[in-house]
């Protein structure tokens, strides 16, 4: 291939940062997102910030359980899906996804004991 192209790898927060801002007329984006662990992302005046904002990894509990990155009481941990879904077979004994977790939380005090942790952060 006689052409060279730049690749760009981005964490997913921070593309869907840039892409938001592209398709309004703010200065500044921050985007935070909600999946298996936290993250956000953060875009300003047509570029993207260059460093991922690791808001998963925000110590929230200092006593809290140890996180996959090595810290302790990461936010992840608890408002993260994977967080969420441990914590609630933890106290249970059964595992279920985090969407099921969150059907029927106020009706459930375990799921509500999961869900209310997780707003917390």
């Amino acid at each position: 291939f006689p052409r060279s192209y730049r690749l760009l790898v981005l964490n997913d927060a921070t593309a869907c940062a840039y892409g938001y801002l592209s398709s309004t007329r703010f200065a500044r984006v921050f985007l935070f997102v909600v999946g298996s662990g936290l993250g956000g992302g953060l875009a300003e005046r047509g570029r993207f910030v260059d460093y991922p904002a690791e808001v998963g990894h925000t110590v929230v509990n200092i006593g809290g359980e140890r996180c996959r990155c090595g810290k302790v009481g990461c936010a992840e941990l608890f408002a993260g899906g994977r967080g969420m879904e441990e914590r609630y077979e933890r106290l249970t004994g059964r595992r279920l996804d985090c969407a099921e977790i969150w059907r029927g939380w106020r009706d459930d005090p375990r799921k509500f004991r999961v869900v209310d942790g997780a707003l917390w952060v």
